[in-house]
């Protein structure tokens, strides 16, 4: 059975260095941690935020091309964990009506999902119970001090996630502006 979720936070961790992204089940306290990438991360957060870029990222691109060829994200699902690693599938619905499942990354499914207005989904059977010691969120997420929310980011923190975002989109003059920023707070 799949459970209907909603990208709850994302977190930094400076101890591993990566981003966690927090789904959580939309009708009770359930929740799901996945491990993400940065530029991912950053992906989910801009188009959470709705921050204006001056080109696509991968993500738009995809969204546009899914557009182009009259066919929609009907929905995404994480569906298993095998080991550490997260698997999903992103369904699409042709013109045609046809219904075409393409195995994606999480993080990839979830960035392009919050772009087309696509729902969430879990598996059930990989949810953490808060009630149980089963299936407990990964450990380094135990230290809340440690992990600033993507909203609440140091101007420097913020200032360097834009400037990946800028470099990723090919925008080197808006990139050399936020170094600047970034070299005047040092």
């Amino acid at each position: 059975m799949i459970v209907s979720m909603d990208i709850s936070q994302i977190k930094f961790s400076p101890v591993t260095q990566s981003y966690v992204v927090t789904l959580k089940e939309q009708v009770a306290s359930r929740v799901l941690n996945i491990v993400i990438g940065p530029f991912e991360a950053q992906s989910i957060a801009f188009a959470i935020d709705k921050v204006p870029l001056q080109r696509p990222l991968t993500h738009d691109l995809l969204s546009k091309i899914i557009e182009k060829l009259e066919a929609k994200v009907k929905k995404i699902v994480i569906k298993k964990l095998q080991g550490n690693t997260y698997f999903a599938d992103l369904e699409l619905e042709n013109k045609e009506g046809l219904i075409i499942q393409i195995d994606s990354r999480p993080s990839d499914a979830m960035a392009l999902a919050i772009r087309v207005n696509a729902p969430i989904f879990a598996n059930e059977n990989i949810l953490s119970n808060p009630e149980s010691s089963e299936n407990e969120p990964l450990d380094f997420l135990k230290d809340e001090k440690s992990f600033p929310e993507v909203e609440s980011m140091s101007d420097s923190e913020r200032l360097k996630v834009e400037l990946d975002a800028a470099i990723e989109s090919e925008n080197y003059e808006k990139a050399a502006e936020i170094r600047d920023k970034l070299n005047k707070i040092s």
